[in-house]
């Protein structure tokens, strides 16, 4: 057996043994709950050892996550030297200026190989995981739904939330039918749409307006409700209950 392959056999193994002993932590670590969230974009990493003081994007964390909280990372190699980086954004910045005459051919390709190695860095976040460490209770753009039960993952712009929250976390819910036939929506922009697609004719002919192709609003239980007590969409957005926020 050559060296690579004993090199290569040692990775699988080592890596089963992180993917099994990371899957018993995440079982065990259940009954932690959602007290354990802390950080809010601008403030530093919740694991108590790590010494990040300012993180301010979503992308950030996860990336310093990878860095520093995970035991196996990736190390990306030149093509052209022998220069090492955690980071393929890096690589590319490196191979760009360092051997610009090999960029400019875009066949040839910056990282040569990637390698998996034990992460010196490594701090042990635990009780804490990358999915538990943005502050409960509170979104912020790119995050997910801070309602517990809820399988909303991404959720990047404000507009986005208050449409999920509208749908998903109001036990009535507001239905648009179209005014031509049976068709209803609960977002009125869908119903627009498929007037304009299906009664696009019957519109230009009769000078049907956009606000005219949406028929009398009804309400109904929300199917796909789900309760998110004792959050409010104020509170996830991180401000206090106001009137027009109930309405």
């Amino acid at each position: 057996m050559t060296k690579a392959n004993m090199q290569f056999n040692q990775f699988l193994i080592d890596w089963t043994i992180v993917f099994f002993s990371g899957l018993a932590f995440s079982k065990s670590k259940a009954h932690f709950g959602p007290s354990y969230s802390l950080w809010v974009p601008g403030q530093g990493c919740p694991v108590g050892r790590c010494g990040a003081r300012m993180i301010t994007l979503v992308s950030d964390f996860r990336r310093h996550w990878r860095e520093k909280h995970e035991e196996i990372v990736a190390k990306y190699h030149c093509t052209a030297c022998l220069y090492v980086s955690k980071r393929k954004s890096n690589l590319s910045n490196h191979f760009r200026k360092r051997h610009g005459h090999l960029a400019a051919d875009s066949s040839v390709e910056c990282v040569d190989r990637v390698e998996y190695h034990r992460n010196q860095e490594y701090i042990d976040p635990y009780p804490l995981s990358l999915q538990n460490a943005g502050k409960p209770g509170v979104w912020f753009p790119g995050g997910a739904c801070p309602v517990l039960g809820c399988g909303a993952k991404t959720i990047r712009k404000a507009c986005e939330l208050k449409r999920h929250w509208r749908e998903m976390h109001e036990s009535i819910v507001a239905m648009y039918p179209c005014s031509v036939c049976g068709f209803f929506a609960k977002r009125r922009f869908d119903v627009v749409q498929h007037f304009l697609s299906c009664h696009g004719s019957l519109s230009f002919r009769n000078r049907i307006g956009k606000n005219h192709c949406v028929g009398n609003i009804m309400y109904h239980q929300n199917p796909s409700y789900i309760n998110p007590h004792p959050l409010t969409l104020a509170s996830v957005q991180g401000r206090r209950d106001s009137p027009s926020d109930n309405e």
